[in-house]
Formats: C-alpha cells, structure tokens, sequence
C-alpha cells in the first residue's frame, strides 16, 4: 500500500490576480513542492484591482510547472482599502479557510502542513487548533522572511510547529527569541540559496 503524499494548504495575504514579486514567490514556491508530489492548495484573498488577470490565466501567467488548486477567498478588498479593513477581512477569510481546513481533515489519514510568510494570516489557523485540540490534524509552519519586534510577530513564532528562516541572521534572532522563552523543542531550519 503506497504512502498518501504530503497535503500543503499555503496562506498568501496576497491576491495572485496581479503577478508582482511577492506573489510569484509564493507560486512557485507551491510549484516547487506540488512538482515533487504533495497536494498543494494556496489560500489567498481576492482584491479588486485595476490590472487583475483572469483566474484561468493564473498557470500561464506565473509559468508553473504543475497543477495545485488555488482557493480564492471571496473577500471585499480594493487596492487601497485603510489598513484596519484588511487587517479585519484577511482574519475573517483566514478564519473561515482554516475551519474549512478543519473539517476536510477530521477524517483524513495523510499529513497535512499549514504554512505562510505572513505571520497574522496564520493566527487563525493556531488559535483554531489551540481551543479545538488534536481537530485541526495539521501542522503550522511559519517561513519567516525577516525578524520583526512586533507581539503578533513572536506569538506566532512562539505558538507555531516550525519556522523555515531564509537566510542564517533571521535563524539565529529567532533561535535566540525561542531560547528566550525556553521553548527548545521548536522546529528551526534554515533554507539557504546556492548560488
């Protein structure tokens, strides 16, 4: 009996409707991981812009390699909504993807990982599997691009399964941050780019 693969639901704060540098990161990081055989779903909100691409042109416009099902939350953002609106829509879709995630999971036997570069995007999904219990089957990683001093920032970190730091002096402000708290027992891993 073969092994189910990985199920990876990725939360990108971002609407891949317009293709600029911080959503191709996130395409092709999915890419990259649907290529060598997990299920990926990227999550992201839906914004109201100007220059927005249809969703079918979403694989050609970001050249992917594979096929990963992308979940548009119906939120109701425009390109310059104040910061205090989107701060509320991205917790109430995140919340909602995160039950839906729940209930997918309640009867699945494979591994299922929830990850983001955003820290608040992934503060539903941890507060869900701290008041649910063992409900929400999946694990919580969080890849952090940079150290922020900022509470919402460490608890995450604090309260997350792992953390994936890109380069080695975000590694050691958050290994230091963890050390801290004496929380040895977090995942740390340092993804590094070979030139």
């Amino acid at each position: 009996m073969s092994e189910k693969p990985l199920s990876v639901y990725v939360y990108s704060p971002f609407c891949l409707l317009r293709p600029t540098t911080n959503r191709i990161f996130d395409m092709r990081m999915c890419d990259s991981m649907a290529v060598n055989g997990a299920n990926v779903v990227i999550v992201y909100p839906f914004t109201y812009m100007k220059e927005n691409i249809r969703r079918s042109e979403i694989p050609a416009c970001y050249g992917l390699k594979s096929k990963f099902k992308t979940r548009m939350q119906f939120t109701w953002l425009l390109e310059n909504s104040p910061s205090w609106y989107r701060f509320i829509m991205m917790m109430t879709a995140f919340t909602l993807s995160s039950m839906r995630i729940a209930f997918e999971r309640l009867f699945a036997s494979n591994e299922a990982v929830i990850m983001s570069r955003d820290a608040k995007s992934l503060i539903p999904a941890i507060l869900i599997r701290k008041l649910t219990g063992k409900l929400l089957k999946t694990k919580i990683v969080f890849v952090a691009a940079e150290v922020k001093n900022k509470p919402i920032y460490k608890w995450v970190v604090r309260n997350s399964d792992g953390v994936f730091a890109g380069v080695t002096t975000t590694r050691d402000a958050i290994m230091q941050m963890i050390v801290q708290r004496n929380n040895p027992e977090k995942i740390l891993a340092t993804m590094t780019q070979r030139h």
